[in-house]
């Protein structure tokens, strides 16, 4: 599908983003478990039989740019994402088919939402070094 062509509702956007997650951290080795609940505090938890870590992770996903970078918020409308919440966030920018796995600890108090640069190999972004930084979940 074109994502510049189409505008996707973010609520499905969402869905999609925790699918695909769901599907790369299972073939990863993660055993993945989802709250009942709709108000809990994060999206999944995820364990690696090997050490025996839990990992409680955000999704958040988005599909649109604005000069070649990418934005999602850290917080809802009920509350501000920390660690005291959660542990990661995991970012999935749909077009590029990429991933930032963000540890919650890395990320400026002050800041309201994560500016991500897909499409700019090498830049000096913070975040850069997070992009398909999986084994931080292990």
């Amino acid at each position: 599908m074109d994502l510049k062509k189409k505008r996707i509702p973010p609520k499905r956007l969402g869905d999609v983003a925790e699918v695909c997650l769901l599907l790369k951290a299972m073939f990863l080795g993660f055993i993945v478990s989802r709250p009942y609940t709709m108000n809990a505090p994060f999206d999944f938890i995820l364990y690696w039989p090997p050490s025996g870590r839990l990992t409680r992770v955000q999704v958040k996903s988005t599909a649109h740019s604005a000069n070649n970078f990418y934005q999602v918020n850290l917080q809802t409308k009920h509350r501000r994402y920390t660690s005291k919440n959660v542990d990661l966030i995991a970012v999935y920018i749909m077009p590029h088919d990429a991933w930032y796995i963000v540890p919650i600890k890395a990320v400026p108090l002050t800041s309201p939402a994560l500016s991500l640069a897909p499409t700019r190999p090498g830049t000096r972004c913070w975040t850069e070094p997070y992009r398909e930084a999986w084994h931080l979940l292990k």
